[in-house]
Formats: structure tokens, C-alpha cells, sequence
């Protein structure tokens, strides 16, 4: 049967409908390349409604789903008009608020001004004081920034006011206040403080002669959109009819050279404001769509529309879609699916030229590594030819044409694609074979047209027309933002599969893009038809969910020892508090030829902090300076970072209260170890470089600072073992790199704290103790050597420029591993003019087992000894062992309590004495549930877990939360089995039916 070998046009719908009466599926799409975006500049699946009837419809409860029995997206209060369409995003980003942005005030618009030569009425501020007397002229105001449309010069303060009328049906559903500014500014809205920066504090009354707080230069001169203020509740600020806002800006003093103030009010809508003005691009402000919770699936997948009592009132069966393909109803309404090769979301569905896609063919064999040669047939039981390349191009009908087996016995690769008029062609298969190329590393094989890469015009890997003569090359093809589809397989190094998929390739990196072998972004895009890489590529982590990874050359490192930053990034995992990128060396081979050795690692982005972090990637900011003090922003937005960074610049971090609330900002554990890690290692490519940083878009979020790109550590180039890092971490007049004053300014900042420094000295003794102890990073370098070495001569051969310089490079950080030490604490005894050092030495416990924690480490093998510097205070802790007790430590110049404080000249030696203790039985809470959603409409529940070798009795334990009204008693009967589990839950009969085992 050839039924199921090929999409057939015409498709049924599931249930029986009464269209005359009911919104309907009218047309989606499961692979959009270019198609429409969305408010995010993403390209996201779509569907599409649409009301056939003559009357206006009801959309509230009704519902969407990719499952025949679960309710995934409903629809909020709203209504759909007769004849209309309505698109949603299918993108998993769930927005069930549709809005439009408009402008209500924009720059340029008049506005009432007053010079602040003297204090005006204290009413200026409200809705019915008379400005008749003020000027008008268009914004922006002030002076010396080139962005000023009134000039108003010589003044510490401008004021303005700007009245508006509402109608009823103008009340918006959000709004928001854009302001950019010089120095400081207090805004008004008809009476109301709404808003302020730099100029007191809410409320506050501010004279006309007051300086402003702190100094803050214009952002939109700077090409970044001004500061945005949300108000919470619109409707209880805006009234119909007469409304002012009113707007006081404040320079930092008379002589200063600049001054500016240019206000926007943008307003959201639910509904679309035909003849209304955008707000300007500058502010960052889109339209937000429907989007629904769920993707609709590339492969093909039935999409379900529910009533609101959950009955299912129209369905489709989406087949695998060609790439911005629809299938719609023709004509719109209809009971027919078509395939659209003109897709028209929200609009008029068009007769289609196609009636479906060819099946792909099938291959007797699959890609991987062989030992022996392989005959290789290509089929397609429906009649349809089949073309094949065997250069990594996409096949068409000028390529071979498949006729016998073919017999493979090289590497190589093999793309076919099935062609049968009047249908589509197929979607492409790929394979890669190849032979006798077993190693010890991964493999991965890339496949696209060569066009793509070695075009002499267009390549991504090519010089182009606009290179530059001098390394590395700027203007290069390879320096552009250009991406090329790709076809990646993936091997591990017994030949077992790992994954394939389409995707996009982008050059990346550097100056190491100069590099012949250059580093490769893959990125998993669903224009390319897979949504996810749902592999777990790096056996040193958990993660089995990517959405992109990266092949790195070895970075500035390429032509020693390819694996330097993956070294450094080892030597902080699990011993600092930072997130390190995995490595994993492998082969690379590219249309079938040997392209050498490319490190495998995950790339830094939103989608990096969610695998890592469990960080929400749609509310995050992260933020990027590749080499400037101007903020690339790679998700989320920068006004976190500028108030703090502005906050930083106008307050004394000496003052205890100043300090704790940038400890509430910023994650300082997380910043001392990022600080304390690059100034170990040597890197002089930072910090004026390669910083990342990313903040939680949520209550008590904290930045956080990413290590990457450290190739210029353990002494790459000029720089020593002995170079003091700390002191060039800390200048204050460095050159614009690598260490300009911006880049220095935040740990020089909170060095002015005495508790932060403290903190920061103990810390790096810490991990100069532990972390960075020589033995440990030897037997690093050694497993880096060992990896390598059995691959190397085969990268030589493919590129003649690699490693060359790797013994002589392996013998100096051998020689930094040795010496760095030292000098880093010398650098440190300098820096903070301490008296010398002292040894801490803890022999091995006495009389039973347990740990120490010295200041931030946990010591577990004994004995130890840890240096650490006079001055400074230590913290030391007894932990002990389950079944064990502490004692004393063994030194009479010590308390006997199991934590103090050693604050001495003098080394000291601890014995800490254990003795056995009567054995406490330990419950652990092992999983807690709550919140459940309809997916799994389970109550609250907690599991406890017994570890112990022994029953336990529960007889009279409490369980309760911060509230002691909120409790459970266990009864009499209550055991816990050795090794056994118990959940504890508020709906007996509810868990049962969600979990009925």
C-alpha cells in the first residue's frame, strides 16, 4: 500500500463539526524558517483560528493541546469577530496576554518647560496647575549631548509638564515610563511620584537648587534604550479625560558639560489600535502574541482544539512538514487540508500546487565507524526516484540517480532525497560511513554544501573580498555573522550512535577565527526541523538537553596544546563556586574528510544557566563585554546591572548598610571565586575581555560571573608564573586592554569593604590550600597529556600548524603549576600589607571519624596543612561523623567548642579527639511535591527516607512547616522500614490515583 509512504493531501478530522456555530483549526505550521516571527525576532511553530460563523465567539476556557486527553494552553478572556483569524505561537513560551505597544508620548513631542532658575508652585505637579506662562518645545532637553531639541543651558534643574486626554476606551492594560536622563530626574504622574533615579528618595519634595544624587549619562546616545518604569496598576493612575505628567531633571552641578531628559509613555493594549504609532525601536518594546505552552512536533503529531467544557470540537493530524510549509483548510472553514507552499497566517487561505511530500528513502545500512567495507541500497517502495551526492551537498535531480547498490569502502558521505511529481520532494537522509578511523576520542561528522564554507565570495571559512592583510583577518568572511545549514552526526568512540540532526553552523571564537581551523556554533534552531539535542554529550554532567554546543579549535592555544582551557575550567569544577563549561575532545570529520581535533564544549548562554542553574531561560538577563565597557546583551535586558553599577559609583561600601545591599545584588561568593580564579591562572586576556555575566529575573536574584576563554593563562605567552595579577586585577589607570579602569571598578569597589577583603583573602588561601594545590593540578595535566597523546599525530598531519609549540607549552605550565603559588601569596601579603604567614596543620582525628572545615573548605583526609596569612581570622568547624561526637582539638590554646575563631601570629596544630556517641536515628526528607498542576493534579505530599540499617519507629515524630498550626503527628503504629520510604501527603486518595504504585 502506498498509504503510508507518502503525505496525502486531503486529511480527517477526528471529531464532527458544526462550523456554522464554531471556531475552527484553519491552518498551521510546524517548521517556520522565515515565515513570520514573532515579538522576540524568534520563528516559532504557529496555528492558526478562525471564526466561520456570523457571529462573535466566545474564546474563554476553550482550549489547545498536542494530547487527545490533556488540556495544555487556554484560551483567557477574549472573543473572536466573524470572518476573523487568530494566530498563536505554538513556542512553549506561554503568553495568554495579547497586547499592542503604542506610543503616547514619543521624542520631539511638545511639552510645557521651565528653566529651574527659582522654585516653582508646589502644585507644578498636578493636573489643574496653569502652565500658560512655561515655554513649549519639544524633547529632549538640556545641553552638550547632541540628542537636545531645546536647548536650556547654565541651570541645575529643567522642569516639565505635558497634559493628555483619555476617552474611556483609551485606559490601557499595561504602561510604561522610558526615561532617558543626565544625571537625575523625578517624574509625576497627575500628582503622583511614579518614578525616580538619582534624586532622592520616593515622595521626597526636591528644590530646584539640589544637585542630583549621582552622575548617569544618557543611554540612547550610547546606542542602548533608556531606563523603562512599569506602573503595576494603570487603571488606578490614568483617569478619563485630563491627565499630566510632569517631570523634574537634575544635574550633577552647574559646570557639568552634559545635561538630558527625553521621556516616552507607551501604552499596551489587548486589542489591535488601528492608526496608533508604534513606540520607537529604541526602546525595546514589541506587541506580545498569544503563545501557547507547547511546540507542535517537526515529525509530524495531531493538534486538538477543547470547548470549555473539554470536549474535543476540532482536530488535526499535522504529517512531517517541509520547511515553511502550512497545511491549511481550502477554503478557509472548511472540512479539507491542504498544503500550503504560500502560507498566509491571519489571512485568506490559497489553492496549493502540491498534494503532499515524497517518503524519504530508506538506506540498508547506517552511518557509523567500519571495519570492513559496506553495500549500501537505497530504497523507496512508492515509485519515486531517488538521487543521491557523495559530498555533503543536498541532492537533486541533477545528482546521481540512485539505480544499483552502491558498494562503500572509504569514508564517506551519502545524501539522498526521494523526488515523485506531483509531490514535494522528500526530506534529506544522511549518512556518514567510515572506515578503519576507530580512536579513543568522540567523532562528529558535519555535512553541507562545500559552497557554504569554501565560496570564494560567500564562504564562511574564505577570506572574501573585505579581508583584512593582518592576522587575524578582520573583515574576513569568518568574521561575519553568517550561518549555513549543517547535518551533524555523533559517535562515540566505540562507534555507538549518539544523535543526528539539521542544524545551523556559525564560525565563532576570536582572534582564533584566524586559525586555518577555525572554531564551529552549532545551533539547534526549529527552522532546522529538530528542536532539541536530547543527548548527553559530556559524560561529566548530568545534562541530556541542548540547544547548542560548541567545536573549539583550542582557542590561542591551538598551535600547543588544544586543551588549556578545558584544563583551567577543570581545575575550578567542584572546588569553586563557579559554573564551568564541560570539555570532551573529539574528531571531527566534514563531508567525509578528516577535519582534525575540535574540543566539544557547551556554549554560555541563557540555555547554559538553565541546564546548569536551573535558571529560567525566558527570565534571565545575561549580559556580555567582549573587550568594551558597552553591554552586549544577550538575553533579558541591562537596567539591573546599570542600577547597580550606578548605585556602586554614588555609595560607600565601607558603610555596613551600603555593603549588605549589593550582598543582596550579587552573588559575592560567586564573584570572589570568578576573581580569584583568573588571578590565579594568569589570564591577561581579561578583564578589560571575555566577561559574561547573568541575573535571575526573579525576587532575590543575584549576579553571577561566568569563567570562560581563559587561554592566555598558565603563562601561554609572555606572561609568567610570576606576573601579579592581583595588583593588575585591581589598577585603576589601566590601558583600554586588557585591564581598563572600567574592568577593575567592581573589585575595587568592594575592596572598600573590610569584611568583603577579609573575606576575599581567606577565600583565595582557601583555594591556594585546596583548589590549587600543585599535586592535584599535576595529576590534571597528567590526564590531559594521557588524553591526547594517542590522537595527536593525526591532527599534525591534518594541520601542520597544531601543536607544534605543545612540549615546550606543557613543560611552562608544569613550571607555573610549581611556582605560581608562592608569588600568589606574596602578591597577596603585598597587596593588603599583611605581617607574613601562619600554618594550619590538623593531624588525623583521634578516636573516632569526622571532618574539619577550615573557613570555606571541608578537609577530609588527614593530615593537612593549609598556610594562611597573619591578620586575618580563621574559622574552623568539627563536623562528625554519623555515630560520632567531638571532644576537643587537642591544643589548650584553643576553645573546646566545635567552632572558633583562630586570630593569631602563631602557627597552630589541631588533634581533633571523636568519640563514639550513642547512634541517632536519622530521617531524611528525600522529595517534596507541591503546587501540582493539572498535568499531575496530586495534593502536597513529602517523601521521608530511612538510610539506616534498622527500622525506625515514628511514634510521636512531628512533621510541620514555619508555622507551627501547620503539623502532622505521627500515630503509634508509624514505622519506617530500614532503607525504607514514606510519603507523608494532604490527599490520601488524590496521590493514589496520580501515582498508583
Amino acid at each position: 500500500m502506498k498509504n503510508n509512504l507518502m503525505v496525502v493531501l486531503f486529511l480527517l478530522l477526528l471529531s464532527p463539526l458544526a462550523f456554522s456555530q464554531q471556531v475552527v483549526l484553519n491552518e498551521v505550521m510546524s517548521l517556520n524558517a522565515k515565515t513570520i516571527s514573532d515579538e522576540d525576532g524568534d520563528w516559532p511553530d504557529w496555528i492558526e483560528l478562525y471564526n466561520p460563523s456570523n457571529q462573535t465567539l466566545n474564546l474563554e476556557g476553550y482550549a489547545l493541546s498536542d494530547e487527545a486527553i490533556k488540556l495544555k494552553w487556554i484560551f483567557p478572556r477574549m472573543s473572536l469577530a466573524p470572518g476573523a483569524f487568530l494566530l498563536l505561537f505554538a513556542s512553549d513560551k506561554d503568553r495568554r496576554e495579547k497586547f499592542n505597544w503604542v506610543q503616547m508620548i514619543g521624542q520631539g513631542d511638545p511639552w510645557s518647560y521651565r528653566a529651574g532658575t527659582s522654585e516653582p508652585p508646589s502644585a507644578w505637579r498636578n493636573i489643574d496647575y496653569n502652565d500658560s506662562a512655561w515655554r513649549v518645545g519639544p524633547s529632549g532637553f538640556g545641553y552638550g549631548d547632541d540628542d537636545d531639541a531645546t536647548v536650556i543651558q547654565n541651570n541645575l534643574s529643567i522642569y516639565v509638564r505635558k497634559t493628555f486626554e483619555l476617552k474611556t476606551t483609551d485606559m490601557p492594560t499595561r504602561a510604561v515610563l522610558h526615561v532617558d536622563y543626565d544625571d537625575g530626574f523625578a517624574a509625576y504622574l497627575n500628582g503622583q511620584d511614579i518614578a525616580r533615579a538619582n534624586l532622592g528618595s520616593h515622595g521626597e519634595q526636591i528644590p530646584f537648587d539640589r544637585s542630583a544624587d549621582a552622575g548617569h549619562e544618557a543611554l540612547i546616545i550610547q546606542g542602548m534604550p533608556p531606563e523603562a518604569y512599569e506602573f503595576e496598576s494603570p487603571a488606578s493612575l490614568f483617569k478619563v479625560g485630563k491627565n499630566v505628567l510632569a517631570l523634574q531633571i537634575h544635574n550633577i552641578n552647574t559646570t557639568s558639560s552634559d545635561m538630558s531628559l527625553i521621556p516616552f509613555l507607551s501604552f499596551g493594549y489587548l486589542d489591535d489600535r488601528p492608526g496608533s504609532v508604534p513606540p520607537a525601536e529604541v526602546l525595546k518594546l514589541s506587541s506580545q502574541n498569544l503563545h501557547c505552552n507547547f511546540k507542535l512536533n517537526a515529525g509530524g503529531e495531531s493538534l486538538y482544539l477543547f470547548n470549555p467544557e473539554g470536549l474535543v470540537v476540532d482536530s488535526v493530524a499535522i504529517p512531517t512538514l517541509p520547511q515553511d510549509i502550512a497545511l491549511g483548510r481550502v477554503p478557509d472553514g472548511s472540512g479539507e487540508w491542504q498544503l500550503l507552499a504560500l502560507p498566509t497566517p491571519a489571512d485568506w487561505n490559497r489553492d496549493s500546487l502540491f498534494v503532499g511530500q515524497s517518503s524519504p528513502p530508506i538506506f540498508s545500512a547506517a552511518g557509523g565507524l567500519y571495519d570492513e567495507p559496506v553495500t549500501l541500497e537505497l530504497a523507496d517502495t512508492s515509485g519515486a526516484a531517488i538521487y543521491y551526492s557523495l559530498d555533503g551537498s543536498e541532492p537533486d535531480q541533477d545528482d546521481y540517480r540512485y539505480s544499483k547498490p552502491l558498494r562503500l569502502g572509504t569514508s564517506i558521505v551519502v545524501r539522498a532525497r526521494s523526488f515523485l511529481d506531483p509531490l514535494l520532494p522528500s526530506r534529506i537522509i544522511t549518512h556518514t560511513f567510515l572506515f578503519d578511523e576507530q580512536s579513543t576520542f568522540a567523532t562528529v561528522c558535519l555535512s553541507t554544501n562545500s559552497q557554504y564554507l569554501f565560496d570564494e565570495e560567500s564562504g564562511l571559512f574564505e577570506m572574501g573580498p573585505n579581508a583584512s592583510q593582518e592576522y587575524p583577518y578582520f573583515g574576513a568572511n569568518f568574521w561575519q555573522d553568517w550561518e549555513c545549514p549543517v547535518h551533524v552526526e555523533f559517535f562515540e568512540p566505540d562507534g555507538t550512535p549518539g544523535f543526528a540532526l539539521d542544524a545551523g553552523l556559525k564560525v565563532f571564537g576570536g582572534w582564533s577565527r584566524g586559525r586555518p581551523q577555525k572554531s564551529l556554533a552549532i545551533w539547534q534552531r526549529d527552522e532546522y526541523g529538530d528542536t532539541s539535542i536530547d543527548y548527553q554529550i559530556f559524560p561529566e554532567k548530568p545534562i541530556d538537553h541542548f540547544d547548542s554546543f560548541l567545536l573549539r579549535n583550542g582557542g590561542n592555544d591551538w598551535d600547543g596544546t588544544l586543551w588549556r582551557d578545558g584544563f583551567m575550567q577543570r581545575i575550578c569544577q567542584d572546588y569553586m563556586n563557579l559554573e564551568t563549561m564541560a570539555f570532551r575532545p573529539a574528531h571531527i570529520y566534514l563531508n567525509g574528510d578528516y577535519w582534525g581535533i575540535m574540543n566539544l564544549r557547551e556554549k554560555l548562554n541563557e540555555h547554559f544557566v538553565e541546564a546548569n542553574r536551573g535558571v529560567d531561560p525566558d527570565r534571565v538577563d545575561f549580559l556580555d563585554n567582549a573587550g568594551t565597557d558597552e553591554w552586549m546583551i544577550l538575553a533579558g535586558s541591562n537596567k539591573d546591572y546599570l542600577e547597580l553599577l550606578n548605585y556602586l559609583q554614588s555609595h560607600d561600601l565601607a558603610d555596613p548598610r551600603n555593603y549588605a545591599h549589593v550582598d543582596s545584588l550579587v552573588d559575592l561568593d560567586n564573584f570572589i571565586d570568578y576573581q580569584i580564579a583568573e588571578i590565579f591562572i594568569g589570564n591577561t586576556d581579561w578583564p578589560g575581555n571575555n566577561i559574561k555575566y547573568y541575573r535571575p529575573q526573579r525576587l532575590g536574584g543575584k549576579w553571577r560571573w561566568l569563567i570562560y576563554d581563559t587561554d592566555f593563562g598558565f603563562h601561554l605567552y609572555d606572561t609568567s608564573y610570576s606576573h601579579n595579577t592581583l595588583a593588575y586585577a585591581l589598577q585603576d589607570d589601566g590601558p583600554s586592554w586588557p585591564n581598563p579602569p572600567w574592568s577593575t571598578f567592581l573589585l575595587r569597589k568592594f575592596m572598600e569593604n573590610e569584611y568583603f577583603k577579609r573575606l576575599f583573602i581567606n577565600r583565595f588561601a582557601d583555594h591556594l590550600n585546596t583548589t590549587f594545590d600543585p599535586e592535584r593540578i599535576h595529576a590534571l595535566l597528567d590526564y590531559f597529556e594521557d588524553l591526547i597523546e594517542p590522537e595527536k599525530e593525526r591532527q599534525r598531519q591534518r594541520w601542520p600548524g597544531s601543536l607544534g609549540e605543545y612540549d615546550g607549552r606543557l613543560r611552562r605550565m608544569r613550571t607555573f603549576t610549581d611556582r605560581r603559588i608562592d608569588f600568589v601569596r606574596t602578591h597577596i601579603r603585598s597587596q593588603f600589607q599583611l605581617n607574613g604567614f601562619i600554618d594550619i596543620v590538623i593531624e588525623k582525628p583521634v578516636g573516632g571519624s569526622g571532618k574539619i572545615k577550615v573557613n570555606s573548605k571541608t578537609i577530609d583526609s588527614f593530615p593537612w596543612m593549609g598556610r594562611y596569612f597573619q591578620d586575618i581570622p580563621i574559622d574552623i568547624t568539627a563536623i562528625p561523623a554519623v555515630g560520632c561526637r567531638f571532644t576537643n582539638w587537642g591544643n589548650a590554646s584553643v576553645p573546646d567548642s566545635m567552632s572558633f575563631r583562630y586570630d593569631s601570629a602563631s602557627d597552630l596544630t589541631l588533634t581533633p579527639l571523636f568519640q563514639s556517641a550513642e547512634p541517632q536515628h536519622q530521617v531524611v526528607i528525600n522529595e517534596i511535591y507541591y503546587n501540582g498542576g493539572r498535568d499531575f493534579p496530586s495534593k502536597d505530599w513529602i517523601e521521608l527516607f530511612n538510610p539506616q540499617e534498622v527500622s525506625i519507629s515514628l511514634n510521636g515524630w512531628i512533621i510541620r512547616d514555619e508555622d507551627a498550626e501547620h503539623h502532622y503527628t505521627f500515630p503509634s503504629t508509624a514505622m519506617l522500614p530500614a532503607h525504607g520510604f514514606l510519603v507523608v501527603t494532604a490527599d490520601t486518595l488524590r496521590s493514589s490515583r496520580v501515582y498508583p504504585g
